[in-house]
C-alpha cells in the first residue's frame, strides 16, 4: 500500500492528478487486491497488468 500512496504522490506532483496515469495505478491496485483474494489467477493478473502497464 505505500508503494501505490508513493505513486499517488509522483502523478500528483508531475502534475498528472487524475489523469489516466492515476486511474491505471488504482486499477492496478485492484487488481493486486483480486489476485489476493483468490479472484484472478497469477495469469490472468499478470496478461492484465500487462495491458495497463503500456497505458502509462
Amino acid at each position: 500500500m505505500g508503494i501505490m500512496k508513493d505513486w499517488e504522490r509522483r502523478c500528483m506532483v508531475n502534475n498528472l492528478g487524475d489523469s489516466g496515469a492515476l486511474k491505471t495505478m488504482k486499477k492496478l491496485k485492484r487488481l493486486k487486491e483480486l489476485l489476493d483474494m483468490g479472484a484472478i489467477t497469477e495469469e490472468e493478473f499478470e496478461e492484465r497488468k500487462s495491458i495497463l502497464m503500456e497505458m502509462l
